[in-house]
């Protein structure tokens, strides 16, 4: 082969641009909470942006309950040059820089959403990376000597913590959580141990 392909390949774990290989890479989306009618930034993020110069993805999520507004960079992303596309139920993400970062960890994007006014309370979107890719500032795909894997997310849809509909001193959000899950329904008188 030629000598990049050789430096690829061999050369003791070094990428065509010297580069040592690292341990690998992984996106992730964490648990968010938010109420109907209200706008919600959701991070991703990567554990490990040693070399990554290029970031594809793509963002399932719940149209039912999420309208997706915007895509932006983030402070370790910011000179990377973005396009995005929002479909139904999913959005394409692609980010490239003429530098591959050096290292660091952080959010590579953020997601701007509006949680639909008729979500219903209880309900959660899962928020899925069902397609991802990294690469260098060669073109080199960081997946064929790492792994790159995906820790997904959930928006789950909950009631004020502000409010106590029921006047019982416990808020309408710790009423939804008295049983430790999201689908908690205060307002059924039966279920609710609180009054």
């Amino acid at each position: 082969g030629n000598g990049a392909e050789g430096e690829m390949q061999g050369q003791g774990g070094v990428l065509g641009g010297g580069e040592p290989l690292v341990g690998g890479y992984q996106l992730s989306i964490g648990y968010y909470e938010a109420q109907p009618g209200t706008i919600v930034q959701i991070p991703v993020n990567i554990d490990n942006a040693q070399g990554v110069a290029c970031l594809e993805a793509r963002v399932n999520y719940d149209e039912g309950v999420l309208i997706v507004q915007s895509i932006s960079n983030a402070v370790l992303t910011s000179s990377f040059d973005m396009e995005y596309v929002v479909s139904p139920g999913y959005m394409d993400v692609v980010m490239s820089s003429s530098n591959q970062l050096v290292s660091g960890s952080g959010t590579v994007f953020i997601i701007y959403c509006y949680v639909k006014e008729d979500s219903f309370i209880g309900r959660s979107s899962d928020i899925t990376i069902s397609r991802k890719s990294l690469g260098n500032q060669y073109g080199a795909d960081l997946g064929w000597f790492s792994s790159v894997t995906a820790s997904n997310g959930i928006m789950g849809i909950v009631m004020s913590k502000l409010t106590d509909s029921d006047g019982d001193a416990l808020s309408d959000y710790d009423e939804q959580f008295a049983d430790g899950y999201i689908g908690y329904n205060p307002w059924h008188f039966s279920g609710n141990p609180h009054g």
